[in-house]
């Protein structure tokens, strides 16, 4: 079906090249995010759209630029999503739920994301070369291997920039919680 979306057989292929290339970065990035099996195969096809839609803004001689742009734009496509469905309506929640449960106090819940705005906001702040190491490393689960030859560095590089982005991201977060940057 999604094929119906292109005018000429280039833009077909090119999209079948970028589809081959990326599928495996774009299924771990949404997995990362989601674990629902008809959720994640909801996902994928919205972004395949997207990524099909916006074809004329991807340079295939610019891998780099390509990757960057194609992960970028899952894990946006991703945030924006559980945004959008995080403000959980109270009579969605099931009788069976047990609350007594840690996990489902309200608190704790408020907690988790107002931590995760928060994280999301510090990697914001980051420079480019920081952030996409962290991305990487923990939203698509690379090793610090794969990253190098990814960002065409060495190891020792990824394993510095990742250790710098942290203690950016901690110390973003704790003057964001201590008000000393306002919201």
């Amino acid at each position: 079906m999604i094929f119906m979306i292109f005018d000429t057989e280039e833009e077909k292929s090119k999209f079948i090249r970028l589809y081959d290339k990326y599928r495996k970065f774009i299924f771990y990035t949404v997995k990362r995010f989601i674990s629902n099996e008809a959720d994640i195969e909801d996902y994928l096809q919205d972004i395949y759209l997207i990524v099909g839609e916006n074809l004329n803004r991807i340079d295939e001689n610019n891998e780099r630029r390509t990757r960057n742009y194609v992960i970028t734009l899952t894990r946006n496509y991703c945030i924006s999503r559980w945004r959008k469905n995080k403000n959980v309506k109270e009579e969605e929640f099931s009788d069976t739920v047990d609350y007594q449960n840690e996990r489902f106090d309200p608190l704790n819940i408020v907690i988790n994301i107002e931590s995760y705005e928060m994280l999301v906001k510090a990697l914001d702040k980051l420079d480019y070369k920081y952030r996409a190491a962290l991305e990487l490393k923990y939203i698509n689960d690379l090793s610090d291997d794969n990253i190098a030859k990814i960002l065409n560095i060495n190891k020792k590089n990824v394993q510095m920039r990742i250790y710098r982005a942290k203690l950016m991201v901690r110390k973003y977060m704790e003057e964001l919680s201590s008000g000393e940057i306002g919201s």
